[in-house]
């Protein structure tokens, strides 16, 4: 009988298993999947709107093109993992960008840090605990 490992759940085979192959292309299925969300292959364009909704069922990676100042922004359908926010100015540049306000360690998007220039890309990645993961300090 196999064990698996923690994060992916690979199977690893016992030691007197002659036959590997379905236990390996099922591996190499995991690997795909998780190497395809890591690289963005799950990315989700967000319409510019004031007050843009980013939908984190839709993907990891979530991008909007600023036309304009976004005052507030929200999330909706998130689940434990990690996201990465591309905050992309449009031509004109300037535009700002306002995160979520239960997101916490933002960076900012505005005209007077540098990352509003025209055609520029301002990233960040956050990670989602669902309030029922603990997280213990190192002592």
């Amino acid at each position: 009988m196999p064990t698996y490992t923690t994060h992916l759940g690979l199977a690893k085979p016992d030691a007197a298993q002659n036959n590997w192959t379905s236990l390996m292309n099922g591996n190499l299925d995991s690997i795909d999947s998780a190497l395809a969300a890591a690289s963005g292959a799950s990315e989700h364009v967000v319409s510019y709107s004031s007050t843009p909704n980013f939908d984190l069922s839709q993907g990891n990676v979530q991008k909007i093109l600023l036309t304009g100042n976004v005052s507030s922004s929200s999330v909706s359908n998130p689940s434990a993992g990690f996201y990465l926010f591309v905050i992309v100015q449009d031509a004109t540049g300037g535009r700002t960008f306002t995160f979520p306000s239960s997101f916490r360690g933002t960076g900012s998007v505005s005209a007077s840090d540098g990352t509003a220039t025209a055609n520029s890309y301002a990233s960040q990645l956050f990670a989602y605990l669902p309030s029922t993961v603990r997280v213990r300090a190192n002592a």
